[in-house]
């Protein structure tokens, strides 16, 4: 954003503050009624490419990545990127010449050069982030709906922070949402009662939070020798990133109920959701994602390369997410849940393996 200065001897750049200062005000300034129509628009979005075949669901991808490309080759980085590797300053023959890129790895820290370099330009930057925001917002909410969740259901949302002064938990109501935030205090005996009872009264059809909340309130329960005592939950969606412990079998024995991990990367590079059928899929509307091998001794074993189409705040290409799968069978039909969407038959993380049909410990 160039600007002259007012004695008019040449032009001027605004400083990164004042740039951010004006972005925050013309997303505020951005009415009400097209952000509704925005949220609504990637809602259908995402209820209708669920439910593509195969070929229609790869052709989606692909416009969806050319799109990104196109955008991507106003960036100096990738302008220079694509005359190297692809002989052309424009990004995209087919998909497969990706291939010839190189992998970003590690994701550039946040002050380096090459984070800058990344960064959309233009002061319609905010307004892009608040969209990517929006998708992997809808997306979890389509999570909700595989799992039978409908909207207005009662539902609680766990989170938890480092230990604090007491209470050692909080809750506010808000409708058919109870919102509680733990500290690993709440192992105190008498505050656990409460909370559990409180979380039992509220009588919830799906709890969804990080593994490491669920976990800390099943340790409560087992410590009791006890099980969730609300009667209408269905399901526990696991909000977390591939690495955490998820103890599968201790939350679905006090929960008595059925897990739904939701895996997701920093940045939102990657997501992996489970379907009604307690398969893994790879979310494939929301990124462009590749294979490779990790080892010759298990070649069904290997780490995903991930596109995001909706990138938060820097466009990133092939970028390694560090996540390792072992694919399952059958690729390029439908699951039995209707849905062509990559199927996954086990995450493998730092500290366990989680298996599609909830099977894992």
């Amino acid at each position: 954003m160039i600007f002259r200065n007012p004695e008019g001897t040449g032009p001027h750049r605004l400083s990164t503050r004042a740039i951010r200062a004006l972005e925050r005000l013309f997303l505020r300034l951005t009415p009400a009624s097209w952000r509704r129509r925005e949220s609504y628009r990637i809602r259908n979005a995402l209820a209708h490419s669920q439910w593509l075949q195969c070929q229609p669901l790869r052709l989606l991808l692909q416009e969806k990545l050319r799109t990104l490309l196109l955008e991507s080759a106003a960036l100096p980085y990738y302008t220079d990127l694509f005359k190297q590797h692809l002989a052309s300053s424009h990004p995209f023959t087919t998909p497969e010449s990706l291939t010839t890129l190189p992998l970003l790895n590690p994701l550039p820290s946040a002050h380096s050069d090459l984070h800058l370099s990344l960064r959309r330009r233009g002061t319609d930057r905010l307004l892009r982030e608040w969209i990517a925001a929006e998708w992997h917002t809808r997306a979890l909410e389509r999570q909700w709906l595989w799992t039978g969740h409908q909207s207005g259901d009662r539902h609680i949302t766990l989170s938890l922070v480092g230990a604090q002064e007491p209470p050692p938990w909080q809750s506010v109501r808000s409708g058919d949402q109870l919102r509680v935030t733990l500290s690993p205090d709440l192992m105190n005996p008498t505050q656990s009662v409460v909370l559990l009872t409180q979380m039992a009264a509220f009588d919830p059809i799906l709890i969804q939070g990080s593994p490491e909340a669920l976990n800390l309130l099943a340790m409560v329960l087992e410590s009791r020798d006890e099980y969730f005592a609300g009667e209408s939950l269905r399901s526990l969606i696991i909000v977390t990133e591939p690495g955490s412990a998820l103890h599968g079998k201790r939350l679905r024995e006090r929960f008595n109920t059925t897990l739904y991990p939701w895996f997701s990367t920093p940045s939102d590079a990657l997501c992996i959701g489970t379907c009604e059928y307690g398969r893994l899929h790879i979310i494939d509307d929301l990124a462009w994602v590749e294979t490779m091998a990790v080892s010759d001794r298990d070649p069904d074993r290997v780490e995903l390369i991930s596109t995001p189409f909706h990138p938060p705040e820097q466009i990133v290409i092939r970028q390694r997410t560090g996540v390792q799968v072992t694919l399952a069978d059958h690729q390029g039909t439908p699951c039995p849940c209707g849905r062509c969407f990559t199927r996954i038959q086990e995450v493998h993380t730092e500290k366990s393996t989680l298996r599609s049909l909830g099977n894992s410990d």
